[in-house]
């Protein structure tokens, strides 16, 4: 079996002790006298899965930054995707600006030493746990809150403040059945756009490429880039789930692109990604539907999930569908669904090509609503 690749960028006279304790992995020297940007991009196209930076071992917080900017800017286009670790040195200020930056560049894996004298503290178990547990946001919040009550740094900037009190917020993921066709954006902005209409405060989070495709279409809109957030039609859009599930919304939802992990061949990156989408307290998948009749991504599905004996799934997601020929097909797959699954709901989309000037009239669209009963306030139903 084929070693798990790990890079360590530290000095050149620190690399034996790691090579030593990680003697189980295929560990890869990073040297800071390359260009970490370099690095970054030779790691990642070789199969390194973690690229862990050590602290101090980069010329500069602003370079080791705009270097992994870069790299993020690059990953998106052309190679696969790669976790990053940084690995705080005790002198580093907890909770430190710094880690937001870092976790608005999609660095979630965070290693701060305890601030106690005399606590213990060991860089090769911590990059251990990090390789075996991955840090999710909660971490994030907690390492950013530090041990405060009422923390200030959690924010965006200083001058906000997390609310003492925040209301319950429902998280909203949606996630295209088919790779080739799209929908998953745009059933986002729909749905976003209704609960804004509706009274809430809402928040969307998109990939990087899809928020810079956004920016690309809407360079007008008013945008704090450091904060990853561009204003449109009342929704925030941000680049990173974190950011946007700490700062008091009723709402968020998570465009998660293509739903990768719907396939048999599992791997721990599908995984991860399909919980995430599990614990939604809404979930939704979407798909456009050829003109010509092909129906296969929806049915793939089913045939699917029938063999992984998964098909209580389909009692916690809903789908909608776009540009269906007529309403026999749809009855035929709501037929088909519910007999695997009494729960199953399916949706025809109608024709809203504009979901940021949707407006949610007397008369707002009954499918949407439906998608978004079960999440709803009773009055808004």
């Amino acid at each position: 079996m084929e070693k798990q690749r790990i890079a360590i960028y530290c000095a050149a006279q620190m690399y034996p002790q790691w090579e030593k304790a990680f003697a189980a992995y295929s560990i890869v020297h990073a040297d800071p006298a390359q260009p970490l940007t370099e690095l970054l991009l030779k790691a990642a196209k070789s199969g390194v899965s973690l690229f862990a930076i050590l602290d101090g071992a980069q010329k500069s917080d602003e370079e080791m930054l705009a270097a992994i900017q870069q790299y993020r800017e690059i990953e998106g286009a052309q190679i696969p995707g790669m976790r990053i670790a940084f690995m705080a040195a005790r002198h580093r200020e907890t909770p430190s600006y710094l880690f937001r930056v870092l976790v608005n560049l999609d660095v979630l894996d965070i290693v701060a030493p305890p601030k106690e004298a005399g606590a213990d503290f060991n860089g090769f178990y911590e990059l251990a746990e990090v390789i075996a547990h991955p840090k999710s946001y909660s971490d994030i919040v907690a390492l950013l809150a530090g041990n405060v009550i009422n923390p200030k740094l959690i924010g965006l900037s200083s001058a906000e403040e997390m609310r003492e009190k925040s209301r319950p917020q429902v998280r909203i993921a949606v996630a295209q059945i088919d790779q080739r066709r799209g929908g998953s954006t745009h059933t986002t902005l729909l749905l976003a756009r209704t609960l804004v209409m509706l009274g809430y405060k809402t928040a969307v989070f998109l990939d990087s490429r899809t928020w810079k495709n956004l920016r690309r279409c809407y360079p007008r809109a008013r945008c704090n880039v450091p904060n990853g957030l561009i204003v449109l039609s009342g929704i925030d859009f941000y680049r990173n789930e974190g950011f946007a599930r700490i700062n008091g919304y009723d709402y968020v939802l998570a465009d998660f692109g293509c739903a990768r992990w719907v396939d048999l061949n599992e791997t721990p990156e599908n995984k991860v990604l399909e919980e995430s989408f599990r614990t939604a307290q809404l979930g939704v998948l979407t798909s456009v539907v050829s003109p010509l009749g092909d129906h296969t991504p929806f049915e793939r599905v089913l045939k699917i999930w029938q063999k992984k004996n998964q098909l209580a799934n389909l009692g916690g997601v809903k789908f909608s569908f776009f540009g269906l020929a007529n309403e026999g097909i749809l009855e035929n797959w709501r037929t088909v669904a519910q007999r695997l699954n009494p729960k199953a709901e399916l949706y025809s989309m109608p024709y809203l090509p504009d979901p940021l000037n949707y407006e949610v009239h007397e008369a707002h669209c009954p499918e949407i609503i439906q998608i978004l009963a079960p999440v709803l306030r009773a009055k808004d139903r």
